[in-house]
């Protein structure tokens, strides 16, 4: 059953289905954050420009999430790791592929595989994560292919309050959203990143499109915060953070 009692509003049933979602004001692990449309991240921090964020840990320390809509042209093998090739999702500036020669690099391993639940952490109802460690060991035992895992280098960080100010000032939309939608999207997610030489570096901006317009059905009103797309300087300003994003995504995530 869809949450009820939403302080932003009423839960909204997708599509016809069975499954919810809803923008929501609460920060919660497990939680999906959405870059507003716009040039907010045109100028810096390009990476985050309709990005789509799961929230995986959320305490008083503050908060941390991965991307999970900017998959890389990387493999593991190009960064030196040696056993079989694991495609590489960018999970965040922090911690991350550019931060390598600095602090090294932090790696994140989600999944949607129930089997493997008592070896993992659970983020939201079927979305896991599972250390690389364990899942290469999954992997070499032939319990698993790499393909089962989505494995993301560096993350998103927040100190406390920071994200909630960020929330506030409509840097982001905040959304609840039934586990089964996250599922199917990851799993598209590594489907399409299997077919990457053919079909060429995804921006992600589908997988944000998508998600962006299942929590807008949902909402009972309109956003205050999201941007009038039927102005001029809106449309204006969201294509050049568009190809903002496409110019760091070659400079960056393409070998």
């Amino acid at each position: 059953e869809a949450p009820t009692g939403s302080p932003y509003s009423d839960p909204g049933i997708v599509s016809g289905s069975s499954e919810w979602a809803y923008s929501t004001p609460v920060i919660e692990t497990g939680s999906i954050l959405m870059a507003r449309p716009g040039d907010t991240f045109a100028q810096r921090q390009q990476y985050f420009h309709k990005s789509v964020v799961l929230i995986i840990k959320h305490d008083d320390a503050g908060d941390m999430g991965i991307i999970i809509n900017r998959p890389s042209g990387f493999n593991t093998r190009q960064l030196g790791i040696k056993g079989p090739s694991w495609n590489i999702w960018f999970g965040g500036d922090c911690e991350g592929i550019r931060d390598a020669h600095v602090r090294g690099i932090r790696s994140f391993c989600l999944h949607v595989i129930d089997d493997f639940a008592s070896m993992s952490r659970e983020v939201t109802r079927g979305v896991y994560l599972i250390s690389f460690d364990k899942a290469q060991e999954l992997v070499s035992a032939g319990q698993a292919q790499t393909s089962d895992f989505m494995l993301f280098l560096g993350y998103c960080g927040w100190i406390q309050n920071q994200l909630q100010g960020e929330l506030n000032v409509g840097v982001w939309k905040m959304a609840s959203v039934d586990s089964r939608v996250i599922v199917r999207e990851l799993r598209e997610e590594t489907m399409e990143l299997r077919q990457l030489p053919q079909l060429g570096l995804d921006d992600g901006v589908g997988l944000w499109r998508h998600l962006y317009a299942v929590v807008d059905a949902g909402d009972a009103r309109n956003d205050p915060f999201d941007p009038n797309m039927l102005d001029t300087n809106s449309v204006e300003g969201d294509a050049f953070g568009d190809a903002m994003l496409r110019q760091w995504l070659i400079q960056n995530l393409t070998p």
